[in-house]
């Protein structure tokens, strides 16, 4: 390691000995970390490796496992039947699927009806993962939703990565959408619906406050896709709830905008929202802000501070069952067959209910908007989570027992954050194609907060956990593991292909501090001759999150100009003059993490090596950040390099992330 990195890793050491609360702050020192949706985190393809036989024979897709997975092709699903073999005779099958081809056209085996894959959260030494799509851009889909519709998982939630933050008086961003067949090949995002002024005006998303928590359900009613989006509480131009109502007939969009906002018995700026579809009747889970009274002597429809609801929706799932509000309880803290209470009298947020066989459960956690460092409820101090369950009708959670199902904190946590160190999402229910279903556990693990805001969160990772039942239904305590499996449908086409040079399917962490004279780059071999078209990395602008003054790199966002430059190699450094450059001005380069790509269009010859170079000398004050990995994912082909005084050094066992492409 150089020197600068050398002395920050030996500050978080020294912190993690002597100062648990503090190593957060070290640890998260450029960027927040956690799950990169990784195969076991094998190389590329690792668990999910292989397709049906064709003609009785089945490449397999996977690459070498690495360090965190199994070896090649471990895990492998046959996908579909095999086509039939060629008639002269297909090759022998293997564990991938499809029998031996026959002179008569032999029919390939059946590949098994799910898979196996793991979701990451931390690496072994405690860094977060980044979740990655397709493109190895980070997935930008937070405090929102996750369905499968029709064999294909569908996520959804706000982004962050035009630099929108949370009282931080920025444009909005929006609302993304991921699509996968696995929890791990994610899509580019897209926009749900379209980002028009009406939506990013200060009137609506675009104020202090923005808009955030959006949740989809089908409707088998109509047969629509409907979404719900929370407004923040000050302010804005609804009237009622403080909730949008969306709908499109494709689970991917384009939602529209349905012609007026919900109305629910309590009204008075509510916040966290999700949906829950029991058959053909519809519920809005939403946190109800308020009359913080214990006594309840508040108005009708005035809510309680931060209290869990349950509410009847019409047959369309954009309003109340009852839109008069006549049959909303009189007493604003009381329930009925339209209107329940999920949780206690205040300080409760993110209720998410699921039902399991003939049991409904709600899970909800302390109140504590984008916590992370400071992850404390402040009635008691101290972050949790807890359940409810009971049969019969979601309303009956009403009047069950809390269970707390809090955390032991992580090493190097403050003793108050028994929620993994992050917010919680939704509780992802997972289908494995064989009818039984896994139910997973999702928060957002927030940056740092900003100066009094939030910051912008587009470096937000995940925690992924299954949760685990006893006989009796009982949830068992989270246990924020550094990885969570669970068995999904056997996808029906392969993976997308991979570039020539390719680290991605490895687990990545990010660090910010390329600016002025610190300099990284990335040696590859080019394994075959002919022409070099694409080669690519990941890059973000730093947030300007505030953190410990040593760490400069976060004293800002940046301000110079990133460049991408492409070398030639001496003795495995880069060398003359560059031979493909791309200068990035501060404003074009997002706050997530996303791929830059230089096209060279150079013939090159196999054995040949180059370097990605990545600098900033006119940068002052913030910097830019890269992912990298010290799983070695390039293995001997590829050098990670660094340099702060003009001379380059290798960091041994790491690469940056790199694609290449040779045609």
């Amino acid at each position: 390691m150089p020197y600068p990195f050398r002395r920050w890793f030996r500050f978080a050491q020294s912190a993690a000995r002597w100062s648990p609360p503090f190593v957060a702050l070290a640890l998260l020192a450029c960027g927040s970390k956690a799950p990169a949706i990784s195969s076991a985190a094998g190389g590329a393809g690792g668990t999910v490796s292989g397709t049906s036989g064709a003609g009785g024979s089945s490449a397999a897709l996977a690459g070498a496992g690495s360090d965190n997975g199994g070896a090649s092709g471990d895990t492998s699903h046959g996908g579909n039947s095999g086509s039939a073999g060629l008639t002269s005779g297909g090759a022998s099958g293997n564990a991938n699927g499809g029998s031996a081809g026959t002179d008569a056209g032999g029919s390939g085996g059946a590949g098994p009806t799910s898979i196996d894959v793991t979701l990451s959260n931390w690496t072994k030494s405690g860094w977060q993962v980044v979740t990655q799509d397709i493109a190895g851009n980070n997935v930008d889909a937070h405090d929102g939703d996750l369905h499968s519709f029709n064999g294909t998982f569908y996520l959804y939630g706000t982004s962050y990565d035009c630099g929108w933050a949370w009282n931080g008086g920025s444009t909005w961003c929006g609302v993304n959408v991921y699509t996968s067949s696995d929890l791990r090949h994610w899509s580019h995002g897209k926009a749900a619906f379209p980002l028009t002024p009406k939506w990013t005006s200060a009137a609506r998303c675009g104020g202090p406050n923005g808009c955030f928590r959006p949740h989809v359900v089908h409707n088998p009613n109509s047969g629509l896709y409907v979404m719900w989006l929370n407004r923040g509480p000050a302010g804005g131009d609804d009237t009622n709830a403080s909730y949008y109502t969306l709908t499109s007939q494709s689970p991917d969009g384009p939602f529209v905008e349905t012609p007026s906002t919900p109305t629910l018995c309590k009204h008075t700026g509510n916040g966290d929202v999700s949906l829950f579809v029991d058959g053909t009747t519809g519920y809005a889970v939403y946190t109800a802000f308020g009359d913080a009274s214990t006594s309840c002597a508040a108005a009708q429809r005035a809510g309680s501070s931060n209290r869990i609801g349950i509410e009847k929706l019409d047959s369309t799932f954009t309003t109340s069952v009852d839109a008069s509000h006549a049959s909303c309880p009189a007493d604003p803290c009381a329930s009925n067959s339209t209107f329940a209470w999920l949780s206690p009298q205040s300080n409760y947020e993110n209720g998410y209910v699921f039902r399991r066989g003939d049991a409904y459960y709600v899970v909800y956690q302390d109140t504590c908007p984008y916590c992370n460092e400071q992850l404390t409820d402040p009635t008691d101090g101290q972050e949790n989570v807890f359940y409810r369950t009971a049969q019969g009708s979601p309303f009956n959670l009403a009047s069950a027992s809390p269970h707390d199902i809090s955390a032991v904190p992580r090493a190097g946590r403050p003793a108050s954050d028994h929620a993994c160190q992050g917010q919680i999402s939704f509780i992802a229910d997972v289908p494995n194609g064989s009818g039984d279903h896994a139910f997973v556990y999702v928060s957002d693990l927030w940056d740092d907060a900003v100066a009094g805001t939030k910051g912008s969160q587009a470096q937000a990772n995940f925690m992924w956990e299954r949760l685990t039942f006893g006989a009796d239904g009982s949830i068992a305590p989270l246990t924020c593991p550094n990885q969570t499996s669970v068995s999904v449908p056997a996808p029906t086409a392969p993976p997308p292909a991979l570039a020539s040079v390719s680290s991605w399917g490895t687990p990545y962490n990010d660090f910010c501090d390329i600016r002025g004279a610190v300099e990284r780059a990335e040696v590859f071999e080019i394994p075959t001759t002919g022409t070099l078209t694409d080669v690519s990395t990941v890059v973000y602008r730093s947030n300007g999150r505030s953190n410990p003054p040593s760490f400069v790199q976060e004293d800002g966002n940046a301000d110079g100009h990133l460049l991408v430059e492409l070398f030639a190699t001496s003795g495995g450094l880069p060398t003359g003059a560059a031979l493909a450059s791309l200068s990035l001005p501060a404003e074009t380069v997002l706050f997530g993490r996303r791929r830059v790509s230089l096209h060279p269009n150079r013939s090159v010859m196999k054995g040949e090596s180059y370097a990605l170079v990545l600098s900033s000398q006119d940068t002052t004050t913030g910097a830019y950040g890269f992912l990298y990995s010290d799983d070695k994912p390039l293995g001997s082909k590829g050098a990670e390099l660094y340099q702060s005084t003009g001379t380059w050094g290798v960091e041994a066992n790491r690469d940056l992330y790199l694609d290449a492409t040779i045609e």
